[in-house]
């Protein structure tokens, strides 16, 4: 009942209730080892069941050898039980794996599109298991925001999973379409399906047009869903505790979830020790866990309020009980004024070091087009990102923009990829530009060479605002002389000794200033991609992680960077 994701409801709810506390007594042997090997205690919760146990129990049935699950269930032998625990562990490993790879495939495939134009993600492919689609589905539906479906080829035939998000029916969109698929079943916010090749095209058509009809653009936004708001002072542990007559809890009858304001003055976020893209979160006397949450943190430390959608639970050590949020969701608003304005303005300066012969399509447009644009996005929803690298241009179409609940505002990356209208102000990169069909620049272009960077990760339109000056000041205290660029080469050097790992070259340089405190960002970049440019150094990725590597058998002068001669150029006419 947990791990398909029933309705714990009415008597489902009273099922699981009376089975789990009879585990003691009626578990088989097999899954009470289960338990212990994944270090939890028969009083566990449905969530413990969903997450740590039925994925390991299900892996064998996806894998293609259910019999192998059966085993728990079945023998009394703990030899060969330990066995069965340890195959069903690798069974769940090859998973993982076989869902990553289906999953990167699928942004891959999203990556070539406009996802703004779409209110449903639908893609097959011949190398897809169908046995694990389900999950990969679930996580890409949550991520864009969209109903999607997952589908193998096999023969004439695509057979795959459905999963959908929000309030959207996608069992009934799927239902209306049943004179064009060969079998399907689920409920709401899942289902199962088959369809013929040769129907797919009619199927896409038929699903967007459903979508179309009976949902509005404000059905596909992101939402942020919670019972109450609480202060941090109101919870504590007996709260905590005396939210377990809820239990249990699931599928229609989820967690308690509590909005919590943070405090401007006592909020701190930092990435955990040993797990650097999990963040942690000190608000009071509250402590929050944001897993997969890296990126946030740059809008945590420089909006002007941050709330969190959090679980709480409860944990003990040396007598002792503490609260720990589990976050849900984060909400930021408005970006305040960076206290380092020279990050902004060397993620300006990068655009410099971008070169192209093509002449990339940048429409100038006036701020009568602009108003035209921003009410057209006010509109849709989706498809369209302001890009601003000034903190002025950016408070100006705040402006323009009158509110801030309109869309969202982000610091260095886009934390989103579902496409809805955004603001960014100085993006280190092209990360989610893919998702948006219209771009629209706040300040000057200062390389043809970036835009056409731009468009071989994006088919969006282009426009830039006209009749706005360069701010001269952002090539302030930059040196183009060998000792700085020797300083900053040795501090480089001595890290990629180290063989560090970082999240960006903001991160890189967070690093480094433990070493130095008086290091400039716009210098940094300007020495960095110089000796990325020469190939001193080069990136390795790994995962989301990057590395720096030194090639120690490259000697070159720095005047055969051409990024460096631009910079040196613009400097001496200033």
């Amino acid at each position: 009942t947990i791990a398909d994701i029933v309705p714990l409801l009415s008597e489902n709810r009273a099922i699981v209730t009376f089975g789990m506390k009879n585990f003691q007594s009626n578990l088989p042997t097999g899954i009470k080892m289960l338990f212990s090997e994944n270090k939890l205690d028969l009083n566990c919760s449905s969530t413990d069941i969903a997450f740590k146990l039925a994925p390991k129990i299900n892996a064998a049935g996806r894998m293609g050898d259910a019999g192998v699950a059966l085993k728990l269930y079945l023998k009394e032998d703990k030899i060969q039980l330990k066995n069965t625990i340890d195959k069903l562990n690798e069974l769940n490993l090859e998973r993982q794996t076989l869902c990553n790879k289906v999953y990167d495939d699928v942004i891959k495939k999203l990556n070539k599109i406009n996802i703004a134009n779409y209110n449903s993600i639908v893609l097959y492919d011949k190398k897809w298991d169908s046995g694990i689609l389900g999950i990969v589905a679930a996580k890409v539906a949550n991520e864009f925001n969209r109903p999607t479906i997952l589908l193998s080829e096999v023969g004439d035939e695509l057979k795959g999973s459905a999963r959908s998000v929000n309030d959207i029916d996608i069992f009934s969109a799927i239902s209306s379409m049943r004179e064009v698929l060969e079998a399907f079943g689920g409920h709401k916010m899942a289902a199962g399906l088959t369809i013929k090749v040769k129907n797919f095209k009619s199927f896409l058509v038929s699903l967007n047009k459903y979508l179309s009809y009976h949902y509005t653009p404000q059905d596909f936004l992101p939402s942020s869903i919670y019972d109450i708001s609480l202060k941090s002072e109101d919870i504590d542990a007996k709260l905590v505790k005396d939210l377990n007559v809820f239990e249990p809890c699931g599928c229609e009858n989820p967690k308690p979830v509590f909005n919590i304001v943070l405090s401007p003055i006592h909020m701190s976020a930092s990435p955990m020790s040993k797990h650097p893209n999990h963040v942690n979160i000190n608000n009071k006397n509250l402590n929050f866990i944001a897993f997969n949450s890296y990126k946030y943190l740059p809008l945590l430390k420089n909006s002007n309020y941050r709330q969190v959608q959090a679980e709480f639970q409860t944990s003990d050590f040396r007598g002792k009980t503490y609260v720990k949020g589990i976050v849900k969701n984060i909400t930021t608003g408005f970006l305040d004024k960076p206290k380092n304005m020279d990050v902004i303005f060397g993620e300006y300066i990068k655009q410099m070091f971008y070169y192209s012969s093509k002449n990339v399509v940048c429409k100038g447009i006036s701020n009568k087009a602009l108003l035209d644009i921003v009410k057209k996005a006010k509109e849709e929803k989706f498809g369209t990102l302001f890009v601003s690298f000034s903190y002025e241009s950016y408070k100006n179409f705040l402006e323009t923009i009158k509110t801030e609940k309109y869309m969202p505002h982000y610091i260095y990356e886009i934390v989103s990829n579902s496409g809805i209208n955004s603001v960014v102000l100085a993006p280190i990169n092209f990360e989610n530009f893919s998702a948006y069909k219209n771009i629209v620049f706040l300040d000057p272009i200062l390389s043809k060479g970036y835009l056409s960077k731009l468009k071989s990760c994006s088919n969006a339109k282009l426009f830039v605002v006209n009749n706005i000056k360069v701010n001269k000041q952002i090539f302030k205290n930059i040196e183009t002389n060998r000792e700085v660029f020797g300083k900053y080469f040795k501090l480089l050097s001595s890290y990629a000794s180290s063989r560090g790992s970082f999240y960006s070259e903001i991160d890189l340089f967070n690093k480094l200033l433990l070493a130095d405190k008086k290091l400039n960002f716009k210098q940094f970049i300007y020495c960095l991609y110089v000796f990325l440019e020469l190939n001193i150094f080069r990136f390795e990725q790994d995962m989301e992680l990057i590395s720096l590597i030194e090639n120690k058998k490259v000697v070159s002068k720095l005047e055969n960077s051409k990024f460096f001669n631009e910079v040196k150029l613009v400097l001496e006419t200033i």
